[in-house]
């Protein structure tokens, strides 16, 4: 058995490293996952901090943020959702970045605009929630914006890395009609922003690089102490939008790392590795294209395929089940509400031939129940019809909630 701190091939390069304190966390952290691979005790499997914060985090940023989960996510556990906008119709149809607010019956109630400063060729523009600036104070608000942001662009041209995080958005998630100026914002709360004022980070969203020079040169003549004639409240778009825009091969990807992650974490008899596992490692690395039949095969799935293991609506539940060299791994998160199935060619020195995983969200109290008997679901990939994917999501009655947006002093 190796020493607690010797070094052991990373799960998906192979280079030698040592048990870190966290760990890498089985299902994303973003959706409920509480679980690291360092948590289970019959594991031994390490992944790098160069694939954790590098390919891997890619990888589930556009899973967890962009995907059919991330609208699910953001509902059960209030998760950030990357494409979520509202509209200020008499700005030229402006996007405003924002979040949206679920009623208690699943439907989308309304969307929160986050504190942000759009950069505009007349000026700089503030806006945010309105119930949020009034308790903050109006006049606060502004100078603690504009003051963060300036110390966060003076840290960025400093080199310090983190400080100011650059977006841009893809020219085919902004629906004719709507436009969006370049923009910088932060999802915490302006309350947030003010006690972390000296560190907090921002990000700079875009569209394209004339979009992103333009904003850079703007911030660095932006002044902190700007002043403010009053304050214009508005109502939202009648018609918010919610764009499902994502990569299917890296949300794919995204899908085939939970996939290993559970073989690598609950089968201690099976050696899980970069060689062992080589043909599926290369695609999560993104090392090969992946062709249109393994795409057609693997992916999301009919919510109601994944029924039978579907668990309580605050947990995830996972089945394993290997045939013919190769695992099979469905996954059911959110008690069901979305489901899907991967395939990972590999081998199985495991007693059992099937297990059931259940992993209640923000826990580590995971459950696993393994059979000899092969169970497997008949399953319908799926990647481009959400009613099939996502039929519990619901979006009507939508209305926006107030917002104020801060006038800039002629």
């Amino acid at each position: 058995m190796a020493a607690p701190n010797s070094k052991r091939p990373c799960l998906y390069c192979g280079v030698p490293t040592k048990k870190g304190k966290k760990g890498e966390h089985i299902v994303q952290e973003a959706v409920g996952g509480a679980k690291t691979l360092n948590d289970v005790d019959v594991c031994n499997r390490v992944v790098c901090p160069s694939c954790n914060s590098g390919f891997l985090s890619h990888i589930d940023r556009e899973l967890c943020s962009r995907s059919y989960l991330s609208v699910i996510a953001s509902q059960e556990i209030a998760a950030h959702l990357w494409q979520a906008w509202d509209v200020d119709h008499a700005a030229n149809h402006l996007l405003v970045e924002a979040r949206p607010s679920w009623a208690d019956d699943e439907t989308l109630s309304c969307l929160v605009a986050y504190p942000q400063i759009t950069l505009e060729r007349t000026g700089p523009e503030a806006r945010g929630d309105a119930e949020e600036v009034v308790q903050f104070g109006r006049e606060d608000f502004a100078k603690v914006l504009f003051r963060a942001v300036r110390q966060c662009f003076e840290r960025y041209c400093a080199g310090k890395n983190g400080a100011l995080h650059f977006e841009r958005v893809q020219s085919g998630v902004i629906h004719d009609g709507y436009r969006l100026a370049p923009r910088i914002f932060t999802r915490h709360s302006i309350s947030e922003i003010a006690q972390n004022i000296n560190e907090q980070s921002f990000i700079l969203r875009f569209a394209n690089e004339e979009d992103k020079q333009f904003a850079l040169q703007c911030l660095s003549k932006l002044n902190s102490e700007q002043h403010y004639k009053g304050w214009s409240q508005k109502i939202g778009s009648r018609y918010p939008t919610i764009s499902l825009f994502f990569d299917i091969g890296e949300t794919l990807r995204g899908l085939m790392k939970i996939g290993l992650n559970l073989v690598a974490a609950y089968c201690p008899n099976t050696p899980v590795n970069h060689e062992t596992f080589a043909d599926a490692i290369r695609v999560i690395r993104g090392e090969v294209q992946i062709p249109p039949h393994v795409l057609a095969a693997n992916g999301f799935v009919h919510a109601e395929d994944v029924q039978g293991i579907s668990g309580a609506a605050n947990e995830h539940a996972f089945r394993l089940m290997h045939t013919g060299q190769v695992w099979h791994v469905y996954s059911s998160f959110f008690g069901g509400r979305i489901g899907a199935h991967v395939r990972l060619p590999g081998p199985n020195h495991e007693e059992w031939r099937c297990a059931n995983i259940v992993a209640p969200m923000k826990s580590k109290d995971w459950t696993i129940g393994t059979s000899p008997i092969l169970q497997a679901l008949k399953t319908r990939v799926e990647w481009n019809d959400s009613r099939t994917v996502t039929p519990s999501l619901k979006f009507q009655r939508t209305v926006s909630s107030m917002r104020v947006d801060v006038v800039r002093k002629k």
